[in-house]
Parts: C-alpha cells; structure tokens; sequence
C-alpha cells in the first residue's frame, strides 16, 4: 500500500526503466480478490501514456479491431 493514495493504486513499477502506475480495478470496483491467487500486472498503453493492471488470469494478445463483433442481444454491453 502507497501512504496517502487510494487502494485501487498500488504503486509503481520499472519497465525498462520507464516507471508505470499499477492499479488494481477489482479494487476499484469493489470486488473482493481471493487470498489464495496469484496476481500478474499487464502493462498497457497507448502513445506516451501506459500503466498497469493488475489482474488474477493471464490475458491472451489482441490487437484491437482484429475481430468483428455483431450484437446479439440489445444492452449496454452488447455483445458483451
């Protein structure tokens, strides 16, 4: 935990020597994280700005906009 910061942000970490937030959105949301698990942080980022997310299962690679979804059902979330 980082003194005088929220609990959602974690605190930092170096990636080749440029320093990234890491922030928990599980926390963020408040959703309660299982002790048992063990957690990995995704570096993400888009130009000059990144960050890290932590999360409990390893993401696969995507590149954005390389599947076509099409809504099945209507909502916010749709197709989600």
């Amino acid at each position: 935990r980082v003194p005088n910061t929220r609990p959602w942000f974690r605190g930092v970490v170096s990636q080749r020597g440029v320093l990234l937030p890491v922030f928990d959105p599980a926390v963020w949301a408040g959703l309660e994280r299982d002790a048992g698990r063990r957690l990995q942080i995704v570096a993400v980022a888009l130009g000059a700005q990144a960050g890290g997310l932590v999360c409990e299962d390893s993401p696969t690679l995507t590149a954005p906009g390389a599947e076509l979804h099409t809504a099945e059902a209507e909502g916010a979330l749709s197709p989600w």
